[in-house]
């Protein structure tokens, strides 16, 4: 009896091992408009504790993305200085590594991208595509169980600019997709920069669907209106129904909203909204109070990676 108790005791951790092999897992992707890191913040640089601002905004920006960290695979950045900030981040996120774009825009602000690879996901290559205005697209090629997947980090012109920008961007996105071979997956994520009026007139681009945001990421005050500003789309091979490596388990994007990076804003007198309150609106980063996160709450979206 002895002889068998111990035999189970010792067999076990080789059970463990054996049974988690091949098992699917949690594959999470995120996107985050980070609003404007920079490496410093000259005025709030040193405080009378010798603390970096910029150590604690990247400390409230993965606070509030925290619903997805657990499961993180791919963390797509937008308005991102440069490899500094984004290595600070990856500091904070285990065994990650970044990528990030050579091309930015005049405030000095580009793309990034934050990665996890393991024995099914491994990187292959990268490159930087210069669009309109400065700002690139962040072209990233990842083996995922020896499949190739393309991701495509996305920061299009603003709603400064005109929509023709916008659509100029999406037209060259949308022609260097068709130019893939139809075997392999695509995967757009970021700031898209669409109100709902400009999606339904440009988007979805071909080959791509796009999945539907569980709630509004974006609260523009002046029009006292939410947008869904920070999209993904996908190509066909996540499907539930196509036995591919990645599948869809979320029906919609989700948008993390945590405390931290919330406020509620109180409409002035100078306004036509005056006496409306709006709660749970996104809270920019406040260098005084170190408070908030940024003006996009982060997306995220639940895929499952099959060996």
């Amino acid at each position: 009896m002895k002889l068998a108790k111990s035999l189970v005791l010792a067999l076990t951790p080789f059970y463990f091992i054996w049974a988690n092999l091949g098992r699917p897992s949690e594959f999470i992707i995120a996107s985050y408009n980070v609003e404007n890191l920079f490496k410093t913040i000259p005025q709030y640089e040193k405080s009378i504790h010798s603390f970096n601002v910029v150590d604690w905004k990247i400390k409230n920006l993965l606070q509030g993305l925290s619903p997805a960290l657990k499961s993180l695979r791919i963390l797509a950045l937008q308005e991102v200085s440069g490899v500094e900030v984004l290595y600070k981040i990856s500091k904070k996120i285990p065994n990650s590594k970044i990528i990030m774009s050579a091309h930015k825009d005049s405030r000095g602000m580009g793309v990034g991208v934050i990665y996890r690879e393991g024995e099914n996901f491994k990187l292959e290559s990268f490159n930087d595509i210069e669009t309109r205005k400065g700002r690139s697209i962040l072209h990233v090629r990842f083996l995922v169980s020896g499949q190739k997947l393309h991701l495509f980090n996305v920061h299009f012109p603003s709603q400064f600019n005109g929509f023709k920008w916008r659509v100029s961007v999406i037209k060259k996105l949308s022609q260097i997709i068709q130019n893939l071979p139809k075997k392999e997956m695509v995967i757009v994520i970021g700031d898209f920069n669409l109100t709902a009026l400009e999606q339904a007139e440009i988007l979805p681009i071909r080959r791509l669907r796009l999945i539907k945001n569980e709630s509004g990421n974006y609260f523009y005050i002046k029009k006292m209106q939410w947008e869904n500003l920070d999209r993904l789309m996908l190509s066909y091979h996540f499907s539930r129904n196509i036995k591919g490596p990645l599948r869809s388990i979320g029906r919609r994007v989700e948008v993390a909203k945590s405390k931290i990076c919330m406020k509620s804003y109180f409409y002035p007198k100078s306004s036509h909204f005056y006496g409306n309150i709006i709660h749970r609106v996104p809270k920019k980063f406040d260098p005084k109070t170190r408070t908030g996160c940024s003006d996009h709450f982060p997306i995220f979206y639940r895929m499952l990676l099959v060996p």
